[in-house]
């Protein structure tokens, strides 16, 4: 039985950028994380173990963020790739990463990428 999770909002400091004062000052980075999987075992065994631990997929999402890019596309593909090799059990995974107040002259309340994987 297919099911769907989806993980909003999980916010993080990083400090990906094309531009030296990105890398250097950091930004303020929010990702939502939906992904598929089948649940039978979890549902008859009542076990985390048996589901996708949020926790878990927060501190990938978290280490990840740590490796400073320069593309938001990159960040985003290798933290999806990253996120389907720990975690077997997803079947499909769209990521959208938030870039909050991206600086650009003008306002702007977020750029955002989505990847599906």
């Amino acid at each position: 039985m297919r099911s769907k999770i989806t993980l909003k909002g999980m916010h993080f400091k990083a400090f990906h950028g094309y531009y030296a004062e990105e890398q250097k000052i950091g930004g303020e980075y929010k990702i939502d994380c939906e992904f598929e999987y089948d649940i039978q075992s979890a549902i008859e065994k009542d076990a985390l173990e048996d589901t996708v631990d949020y926790e878990a997929i927060y501190a990938v999402c978290k280490e990840e963020m740590a490796k400073p890019k320069k593309l938001i596309e990159t960040v985003g593909y290798d933290l999806g790739q990253t996120l389907l090799k720990s975690f077997p059990i997803i079947q499909s995974l769209q990521l959208t990463i938030h870039k909050l107040n991206p600086p650009i002259m003008g306002h702007m309340d977020s750029a955002s990428f989505t990847i599906c994987l």
